[in-house]
């Protein structure tokens, strides 16, 4: 007959699906106690008992080093999952910082275009100012000393052949007008 202390012995699972080491165990420590009652001596239900206490902390070993095992693997499956997850993240972080760098390279090259076009209107800015007041100053000087004929030296042939150049396409522009209000009264 069982005892309570062989049904703690054997986890006291009932239905529920258990380890093939369990079913093992049980099955021995089933076929140990129909043999035990079946013997008359003593002296061989002390060996008996002796043998199967040794089979059975040798069984219920593998059994909690199998249980271990399970865990070790349960917990190994979840170490490489979060190690995949953490891989993907990083990978991902990666992708992300280097998307930002270039974003970030590409807003420093578009300031230093903007800072250089700020400073060339700054600079054009002053040099109209500059030309402005130089003109102001030239025309104040001119309605003091209207008197005075104006010279030109070197510098100034740019602009004159300039001036030449604009009174030279006005002269055609009159010349081909003129032309065409001869040819309407002729007709």
């Amino acid at each position: 007959k069982r005892t309570s202390a062989d049904h703690q012995w054997r986890g006291g699972q009932g239905t529920r699906q258990r380890p093939e080491l369990e079913l093992i165990l049980d099955a021995f420590a089933d076929y140990i106690d129909r043999y035990r009652e079946s013997v008359d001596s003593e002296v061989v239900k002390r060996s008996i008992s002796s043998f199967s206490s040794i089979v059975k902390e040798q069984l219920e070993e593998k059994i909690c080093c199998s249980k271990e095992l399970k865990v070790l693997k349960k917990n190994n499956a979840k170490v490489r999952s979060l190690g995949q997850t953490t891989t993907q993240r990083l990978l991902n972080t990666k992708y992300e910082l280097m998307r930002a760098e270039r974003q970030i390279f590409l807003l420093q090259k578009e300031q230093r275009e903007r800072e250089l076009r700020l400073s060339d209107l700054r600079t054009g800015q002053t040099f109209l100012h500059d030309l402005f007041e130089l003109n102001r100053q030239y025309l104040d000087y001119r309605r003091k000393n209207s008197e005075e004929d104006e010279t030109y030296g070197a510098s100034a042939l740019p602009a004159l052949v300039q001036e030449v150049s604009h009174l030279q396409s006005t002269e055609a522009q009159l010349r081909d007008i003129n032309n065409r209000l001869e040819k309407l009264i002729e007709q």
